[in-house]
């Protein structure tokens, strides 16, 4: 009996690190397409290494119009965002809500923040999405003209990064 409980959890352990593994490439496959403007960039060295990018999406700062909480919020607070897709195929945000939000149609994403601060009439949230990207991903672009980050945003939350162009 012993035996038997050993090998269902071997064999548990194994499925449960594939599923894991897995993830990142299931979202190519299940995972959402959206497209937001990268606000600026920059190169930073850490440890005398230029091969990362800073960027900030414009996504990150939200004007009051569009924050829909009535109630002052507290770092780290969890907010829900709702991004549409403009004329120009890009994501903005029209809603922002401290309870789960529904998209309507497929021109909209409904993203997972924390709130950060507001300053200058304007709220900053961060998605967890990452700001810091190797310049490989910057090969084909010019820095000096307006970006889009293309993402994926999986059924379950995660969100990767598929490529950057510049924008038309």
């Amino acid at each position: 009996m012993n035996k038997r409980k050993f090998y269902t959890f071997v064999i548990a352990q194994v499925v449960i690190l594939f599923v894991i593994s897995g993830q990142y490439y299931f979202i190519d496959t299940y995972g959402t397409t959206f497209n937001v403007y990268i606000e600026e960039s920059y190169n930073y060295s850490f440890f005398q290494d230029d091969r990362d990018v800073y960027v900030e999406y414009e996504i990150t700062e939200i004007p009051i119009r569009s924050w829909g909480i009535n109630e002052p919020s507290t770092y780290n607070d969890l907010v829900y965002v709702r991004l549409e897709k403009n004329a120009s195929g890009v994501f903005e945000v029209i809603d922002v809500a401290d309870h789960k939000l529904y998209a309507y149609d497929n021109n909209q994403v409904i993203l997972k923040a924390k709130y950060v601060y507001n300053y200058d009439g304007k709220y900053h949230v961060d998605y967890r999405i990452t700001n810091e990207i190797n310049i490989d991903h910057f090969v084909d672009v010019s820095r000096k003209e307006k970006m889009v980050a293309h993402f994926k945003r999986a059924p379950w939350g995660q969100i990767k990064l598929i490529n950057i162009e510049n924008a038309e």
